[in-house]
């Protein structure tokens, strides 16, 4: 894979930095790469080599390239750690990925200084984990602390294979003002990434299970003319990790001399991220879940969006919250998730399964009920998280 002709451009309305990605040994079409945002942050934006290579390295060990040539200056101690990132997928997925590609850089290796003075920045979903990691952040360093976040990034897609771009704008329009308000209401900047990165593999099990640190990282990445760190939230605690995406072993690896990607809150149970959330209204508001991804608002209906409003019903916070369609949570709402079969691992029993204790206090039995049934049928198919085997 060859990373030619970077660059970076502006006018009145947007900033973009841009290259050309060619692939050497898959037959794969070239991609004009491009990231762009309002002309507001263009100051922070640039088209860091050690980013795009961050970005693209993953799939290209996936598609067999033999190497991955980058234009400009790499730093050393990235090359090395998208290595050891590699030898952990490829130990995972040995399956799924050849041998190493070799990592080359036009204008050598050197290492660069972080950006000064130097902020940091988080990667913005509106999901539990990333909001979670914000009002962790805000709520324990101060904000003159070069560790604070200053800036929430969000990426959205240009486009999607499976999906109009009709529905896709207006997805991505409902997501970048919940961006806005969440990032007003934790006083940070809100800063929305437009990119077409993800046509180097559309694949939607690939991105979530090997690549989306490093493409999170990647783009993050680019903003290192004004931040010095990047955090992902984690997906996962200590009691269910498993290979992912992001991953305590996969993050860091992410990180160069100038700009650091850090794996946060895997001290955090799920059921503690929301009750986090749970004493932020003006943040909960704007709580985004939903497993349909294209979807502008919450549905009220899939697994996520349930289970979410399960712990905040077992927390006292979903009335008057306003991040989903209805404020009450039933006993025949919570048995959908069996009747439907919405569950594809015991992971996501994890999830329910310490739900029991807190509905039982606030008196809603019949919601306890509903879920020992899930949990049962769960532990009898697949086996109890946590028990050898599993």
């Amino acid at each position: 894979m060859l990373i030619t002709d970077l660059r970076k451009e502006s006018d009145a309305a947007e900033a973009r930095v841009g290259a050309r990605v060619t692939w050497e040994d898959a037959d794969r079409r070239p991609l004009d790469l491009v990231i762009r945002v309002d002309r507001a942050h263009g100051a922070a934006i640039w088209p860091d080599p050690s980013a795009l290579l961050v970005a693209c390295i993953v799939p290209a060990h996936r598609y067999g390239e033999r190497r991955i040539k980058v234009e400009g200056e790499l730093c050393p101690l990235l090359r090395d750690g998208v290595r050891a990132a590699l030898n952990t997928l490829t130990f995972w997925y040995p399956t799924e990925f050849g041998p190493m590609p070799a990592v080359e850089a036009t204008a050598g290796f050197r290492a660069r200084y972080p950006a000064s003075p130097g902020r940091s920045a988080s990667l913005m979903s509106c999901g539990v984990d990333a909001m979670a990691t914000l009002r962790w952040n805000k709520l324990n360093l101060p904000a003159d602390h070069p560790a604070a976040i200053g800036a929430v990034i969000m990426l959205a897609r240009e486009r999607h294979p499976e999906i109009a771009p009709a529905q896709l704008a207006l997805r991505n329009q409902a997501y970048e003002a919940a961006l806005g308000h969440v990032a007003a209401a934790a006083g940070v900047e809100g800063i929305m990434a437009r990119t077409n990165i993800f046509d180097l593999c559309n694949d939607g099990y690939f991105y979530d299970e090997k690549w989306h640190a490093a493409l999170l990282a990647g783009v993050a990445g680019t903003f290192s003319n004004a931040y010095l760190r990047a955090y992902i939230a984690a997906s996962d605690e200590p009691a269910d990790l498993h290979p992912w995406g992001s991953h305590p072993m996969l993050d860091a690896n992410f990180s160069s001399a100038h700009f650091q990607v850090e794996h946060h809150g895997v001290f955090m149970a799920r059921f503690a991220k929301i009750a986090l959330l749970a004493d932020w209204p003006e943040g909960l508001r704007y709580l985004r879940v939903c497993q349909k991804d294209f979807m502008p608002e919450n549905c009220g209906e899939c697994e996520k969006c349930i289970r979410t409003m399960t712990a905040l019903e077992a927390l006292g916070k979903l009335e008057g919250c306003g991040a989903f369609p209805s404020d009450e949570m039933t006993s025949a709402l919570l048995a959908t998730v069996q009747e439907y079969e919405m569950f594809t691992s015991n992971k996501q029993v994890v999830y329910f399964r310490e739900l029991i204790e807190p509905l039982a206090a606030r008196g809603r039995d019949d919601l306890v009920k509903v879920i020992r049934t899930i949990v049962e049928e769960c532990d009898r198919k697949w086996g109890r998280l946590g028990e050898p085997g599993h």
